[in-house]
């Protein structure tokens, strides 16, 4: 898992094997659109998941869009970013989900 800004910022490894997963909101982030231009330049299959539909990281993806609610959206990033070791509780804390969420 990387931040899309470090991601771009160092031209991390991408490959044509490799499957790029990018979370946004507002599915126009600019470090993200970033780190997706850079995913699709190296070849990488792009998901797109946002708050968004028909936002510039759902139409640029390969896949469908995943959109979601706001608070499902947080709560389903939060349940993703638990299995790379980060708590659910700590995730959601950090980002600023509504406490309705938790």
């Amino acid at each position: 898992m990387e931040i899309a800004s470090d991601l771009v910022d160092r031209q991390g490894p991408i490959y044509r094997e490799d499957t790029a997963v990018f979370v946004s909101q507002s599915g126009e982030t600019a470090d993200t659109l970033q780190a997706l231009q850079y995913a699709l330049e190296n070849g990488a299959l792009c998901v797109g998941i946002t708050n968004t539909v028909g936002s510039a990281i759902a139409r640029n993806t390969h896949l469908p869009n995943l959109s979601f609610n706001a608070c499902t959206l947080c709560k389903n990033i939060c349940r993703a970013l638990s299995f790379t070791g980060i708590h659910e509780s700590n995730c959601c804390h950090s980002h600023g989900c509504p406490s309705n969420c938790r």
